[in-house]
């Protein structure tokens, strides 16, 4: 995909100025290319530097899901431990449900970054 994008960006003056060059528009034609590679040579910056934060993103996300995942795990020993005993155990056991809920949805959706490679097979 990224191959035809680029293909059409750096066609794209061609076609538009074909009929100059047949006149001898040599020059506006290089003038042309050149401005067009310079705005490729930015938009793959931009790209890198996206891609850069979308993995980072995605990092952070993976680690907000796995820490909600110890807490659920930490609320359910309280739990065993006897947090809801005593006065008023409804309000304590409400408490937990909620806290569950929210960590549950945490820990779902969390986006997926690219998939490592797969290891060759072995002959």
């Amino acid at each position: 995909m990224k191959f035809h994008a680029i293909s059409a960006v750096l066609a794209a003056p061609l076609f538009l100025v074909g009929p100059m060059v047949q006149d001898g528009g040599q020059d506006e034609l290089a003038s042309l290319v050149a401005e067009q590679g310079r705005a490729l040579a930015e938009l793959r910056i931009e790209l890198t530097e996206t891609q850069d934060r979308l993995e980072m993103t995605l990092a952070y996300l993976k680690q907000q899901a796995d820490a909600a995942k110890t807490l659920e795990g930490n609320l359910s020993q309280v739990e065993s431990l006897g947090f809801t005993a005593g006065i008023n155990p409804r309000s304590r056991e409400t408490l937990l449900s909620g806290w569950r809920g929210y960590l549950a949805g945490q820990q779902s959706g969390v986006p997926k970054g690219k998939a490592a490679p797969a290891p060759p097979a072995r002959q």
